[in-house]
């Protein structure tokens, strides 16, 4: 009995040194990148520092605050700090977004710029969420011994859709600091209410799987449960969508009983 006290004591205190280690890791490599990103930004003469906020919020203060600050000390688990490094791979994105953009821009000329932020946010969410995201979990589980739960995965892809609709609202935003054409700005701000809320939408669902899976999931089958009742009514009434008014009469009958 006090050898197996003394395993689990002794688990218990890898999975924390293993923890720590992840947690100090994390603040190094948020330091070392906002630093080698802050002297690539003068070496390629990025102009004014105003352009770069955006995108330290979202290589800098979402990974800080989801990794650290909730993974460690306010509800320290091991998922939390996995959605901080997901933030920040993300993040590091709009940062090879912003220094190699002007490069672009220069050869292809400024008419193209947004056909060029589509085609970079478009090669940034199938390498950085498909690739290094995934590769990056099971190293973490290799590091760890366990494997998380299904919910988790479903709370990744969460966080991967909320860090992305953050990207994009940061890189637009640093997109309107660098143009100087009115309908450009324009352009860029109509994305902005779209993706702000898919980042707090996603948000939300991933740290609503994390901390309340059986409400999360409950609510869910109800909504499954909602959407097969419709589709029965639809299939019997043999109905389309000019037939609207009488699935929902019918729906609300059959709830009501």
């Amino acid at each position: 009995m006090d050898k197996e006290i003394q395993s689990e004591i002794e688990d218990y205190i890898e999975k924390k040194l293993k923890e720590n280690t992840l947690d100090q890791t994390l603040l190094f490599v948020i330091s070392l990148i906002n630093l080698l990103f802050m002297l690539i930004s003068l070496y390629f003469g990025i102009q004014g520092v105003l352009p770069l906020l955006p995108l330290l919020l979202s290589g800098f203060f979402m990974p800080f605050y989801i990794g650290y600050l909730r993974g460690s000390l306010i509800i320290n688990t091991l998922e939390e700090k996995v959605r901080g490094w997901i933030y920040l791979i993300i993040g590091c994105g709009t940062y090879l977004f912003a220094i190699f953009l002007p490069k672009i821009s220069f050869l292809i000329g400024e008419k193209h710029y947004l056909f060029v932020i589509m085609v970079v946010l478009s090669v940034e969410w199938i390498l950085l969420s498909s690739i290094f995201i995934s590769l990056f979990i099971k190293i973490i589980q290799k590091i760890f011994g366990k494997s998380f739960n299904p919910y988790f995965h479903i709370a990744v892809h969460d966080t991967e859709q909320a860090a992305i609709c953050l990207a994009i609202i940061m890189v637009f935003l640093y997109f309107i600091c660098i143009v100087s054409s009115p309908e450009e700005i324009l352009y860029g701000l109509s994305f902005m209410p779209g993706a702000f809320y898919g980042f707090v939408v996603y948000e939300k669902n991933a740290r609503r799987i994390l901390e309340k899976p059986e409400e999360y999931f409950k609510q869910m089958s109800q909504r499954i449960t909602k959407k097969s009742r419709i589709r029965r009514i639809c299939s019997w009434f043999n109905c389309k969508k000019d037939k609207k008014e009488i699935i929902l009469k019918e729906y609300s009958k059959r709830s009501k009983i």
